[in-house]
Parts: C-alpha cells; structure tokens; sequence
C-alpha cells in the first residue's frame, strides 16, 4: 500500500511539472507604420490605444485564428492571422498592411485609408 501512495504522488508531481512547463502563448503587436490607430483587437482580445508608432503591446491569448482589428473594428486585416498553443507570434504593423474597411469592404494600404 505504501509503495502505490509513493508511486501515485510520484505521478502526480510529474503530471503537475509538465502542465507547469507549458508555454505561455502570446501576440505581440509591433506598429511600424506612420499612423496611431484608436484602437487593435484580435479574437475579443484588445490591444488597447498604447500601440502608438514605434511601440509594440504583447498580450496572453488563447490559440486560435482571426482578423486583426483596427479602429473600434472599421478595418480588419485581409489576411486570417493564425496563432498555435505556446506560440510567441508577432504582427507587425506596417503602412503596406493590406486591410479591409468593413463598412465597404473595399481594400487597400493601412495608410491610404481616410480617417487613420
């Protein structure tokens, strides 16, 4: 009996050690473009106002595959952004980043759109 008590918290604490050895999956939104968008968000995760040009906001999210969202959700990415479990992804922010305005559904640069 003592031996299957040993052998059990043995299991136990090897299955706590892996579970706490399980990378943490982030985005990080870097903004390299000449404009301060009002507002990013990706899969109901807001990045906030704080990605001013030259900064970058990382943030713990939950794996999975969205459009990133621009100015309280007027523009989304044109591209689906896929991010998997214990992944360190990066989005950059460029004025060459295709996105779509939603209210149009027209295309076009991130820093050709009016109002950014």
């Amino acid at each position: 009996m003592k031996n299957y008590i040993k052998f059990s918290l043995f299991i136990l604490f090897i299955i706590l050690a892996l579970t706490a050895c399980e990378e943490e999956t982030t985005l990080m939104i870097k903004n390299e473009s000449s404009r301060n968008p009002s507002s990013i968000e990706w899969n109901n995760i807001s990045f906030g106002r704080n990605v001013v040009r030259g900064t970058n906001v990382t943030k713990t999210v939950t794996p999975g595959t969205g459009f990133i969202y621009l100015n309280n959700k007027t523009y989304r990415t044109q591209e689906l952004f896929t991010i998997t479990k214990g992944e360190k992804a990066e989005f950059v922010l460029l004025d060459s980043t295709i996105v779509v305005r939603l209210t149009t559904f027209e295309t076009g640069t991130w820093v050709s759109q009016p109002g950014n």
